[in-house]
């Protein structure tokens, strides 16, 4: 994360050093999201991940709850 005085913070994703999630739905097989590099307000990087999530995934699976918590500088994702 990157952020600057005047502006909201930044991720960047760079190809093959961060650019996977790896998870599994229901205790199903491993599924692994690929993200497209390039640099990211909260905001757009939930929507990749969910994006890539729901194209990795490959079933009816939408992922609906996507949030940041500027506290802990956490992200949650969920079904």
């Amino acid at each position: 994360m990157r952020s600057g005085a005047d502006s909201q913070p930044t991720w960047w994703v760079s190809l093959g050093v961060n650019d996977k999630i790896n998870f599994k739905e229901d205790g199903g097989t491993q599924k692994t999201a690929t993200l497209t590099a390039g640099v990211y307000t909260a905001a757009e990087l939930l929507a990749e991940v969910k994006t890539q999530m729901e194209a990795a995934n490959g079933t009816a699976i939408v992922y609906t709850t996507s949030t940041y918590n500027t506290t802990t500088r956490k992200f949650t994702i969920a079904n």
